[in-house]
């Protein structure tokens, strides 16, 4: 009889563990991951899961620094599926925290300032739900709180890529 109790004990409380929300994943827990086992282990777990999409990415999303590491560290072993994934989350997270992003996309894609901020619109929003006119106008925002010097100029630069943004967004047809 206790047999039976530990192991139906053991078979709730495992399978709640197991279907615990994936949005409590934290950062420091999948910075931690990658440390121990390699970012691409990290992605071969979670890609293309309920954590990817409820934890992950809204997590990269954000602009919390925590997450960006993250993302960078995944990036760099990524495919074509969550290597978009991850683009499109960090150019939604431009819109929360550029001075944080803008450093890293220059790493991932090189270019200018300028050219980081001209977003296309090829794909899809980079925000789900958030139109192009304000998702920029968002960015713009978060531009204005430029302090430094450095950041001043990150976000004039920045300004003009979104001038030319608003522009193909026009074309396009976009709202």
């Amino acid at each position: 009889m206790k047999v039976i109790v530990l192991v139906s004990a053991f078979m709730f409380f495992g399978s709640a563990a197991a279907s615990a929300p994936s949005g409590s994943l934290s950062a420091s827990t999948v910075a931690a991951e990658i440390q121990t086992v390699g970012a691409s282990t990290v992605l071969r777990k979670y890609y293309d899961t309920p954590a990817w999409s409820k934890a992950i990415i809204p997590g990269v999303r954000s602009g919390a620094p925590t997450w960006l590491s993250v993302a960078m560290q995944l990036h760099t072993v990524s495919d074509a599926g969550s290597s978009e994934d991850l683009d499109l989350a960090l150019y939604a997270a431009l819109a929360r925290a550029p001075f944080r992003v803008l450093p890293l996309l220059s790493k991932l894609y090189g270019g200018t300032v300028e050219d980081l901020c001209n977003v296309s619109f090829e794909a899809e929003l980079p925000e789900p739900g958030v139109s192009a006119s304000e998702y920029l106008a968002q960015i713009r925002a978060k531009l204005a709180d430029a302090h430094t010097g450095a950041e001043k100029v990150m976000a004039a630069s920045c300004a003009h890529g979104l001038d030319r943004s608003v522009a193909a967004a026009k074309a396009q047809g976009l709202r």
